[in-house]
């Protein structure tokens, strides 16, 4: 069990048995790599840029203060993956490793992003910290935010821009053999997803509890219920398999959503051939490569007055 720092670009995480590793880069506190007993979890583009301002492909993502193109920024997820995060903590326990992340206020910021630059002073009085815990089997992720944009307690006179209205998600990349053999499987019967492949529609998943990819998938599944899970079935790797032991051949991610954490959303996605061609920190065949399984809140923004808090958690293993 340890934590390496000694490395200006990124930290790595060794669980209490020493047979699983979590890599997290300052820049977008970003989880580039999650070995579980000697198996990669997580794809990461070979073509990923780890340049100031830019994102970084594959991993897990935070998609902060707003996901895709749905908020006032031009910056298509967000900034929180496009700027450096400090560590503020660290905590070694015989059971797990943890650390804490909190995004840079913006004196701190030493890129050349107006529109970056520009909002992080917004967020000057918004405390965001990334937690993440990694034990022998399991690596937990937290996004906590609290308002400090305080107005003398005067509630009734609140103004509008003392509140802080964000969305956010856990873009995961799944590391997979093949897209054609992968069953993304979750009890999705009766659940309603928005389609955004076919005009932001909304669908109702009936009769079905699994899902297969042959063409690009852009979904949000709507109002899940508390600890919903959702796994990734690869016929051909031996990395995952279905929940509740249905497949005894195969191994798990399940990915857990806690409603404790107020977090509602999955999202399943994957470019397909011609998005894939036209993203430049991709090849052109790494769509086959990965499936993003996503946990987010997303749908329905979340609204913090002054004082108040919020904490979001997804919990990825492999069984």
């Amino acid at each position: 069990m340890s934590i390496q720092t000694d490395n200006d670009q990124f930290i790595q995480l060794h669980s209490p048995d020493q047979h699983s590793s979590c890599t997290i880069y300052y820049h977008g506190a970003h989880i580039t790599s999650y070995i579980n007993n000697g198996k990669e979890l997580l794809f990461l583009s070979e073509k990923s840029s780890f340049e100031q301002d830019k994102a970084i492909r594959g991993g897990i993502p935070i998609c902060f203060p707003q996901f895709a193109n749905v908020g006032k920024l031009k910056i298509s997820h967000g900034i929180a993956r496009n700027v450096n995060w400090k560590l503020i903590d660290k905590k070694l326990t015989l059971e797990k490793v943890t650390v804490i992340f909190e995004l840079i206020k913006s004196n701190e910021y030493n890129g050349n992003n107006l529109e970056i630059k520009n909002y992080l002073s917004e967020l000057d009085n918004i405390k965001v910290h990334f937690i993440v815990t990694l034990l022998n089997d399991q690596l937990i992720n937290e996004l906590y935010v609290k308002n400090d944009r305080y107005n003398n307690n005067d509630y009734n006179n609140l103004k509008e821009e003392k509140i802080f209205t964000f969305t956010f998600a856990f873009h995961n990349y799944f590391k997979i053999n093949d897209i054609s053999n992968v069953k993304i499987i979750g009890n999705l019967h009766g659940i309603n997803y928005i389609d955004k492949t076919r005009e932001n529609k909304t669908f109702n998943e009936n009769n079905k509890n699994s899902l297969t990819i042959s063409e690009e998938v852009d979904r949000i599944y709507l109002n899940l219920k508390d600890n919903h899970k959702f796994s990734i079935q690869d016929i051909n790797q031996d990395i995952n398999k279905e929940i509740n032991n249905q497949d005894k051949e195969n191994n798990s991610v399940i990915i857990s959503i806690e409603k404790d954490n107020k977090i509602k959303n999955i999202i399943v996605w994957n470019p397909w051939i011609e998005k894939a061609k036209k993203m430049n920190d991709l090849r052109e065949e790494d769509y086959k490569k990965f499936v993003c399984l996503e946990v987010g809140q997303v749908e329905e923004a979340i609204q913090l007055l002054p004082g108040e808090e919020y904490s979001g958690k997804q919990i990825i293993s492999k069984l």
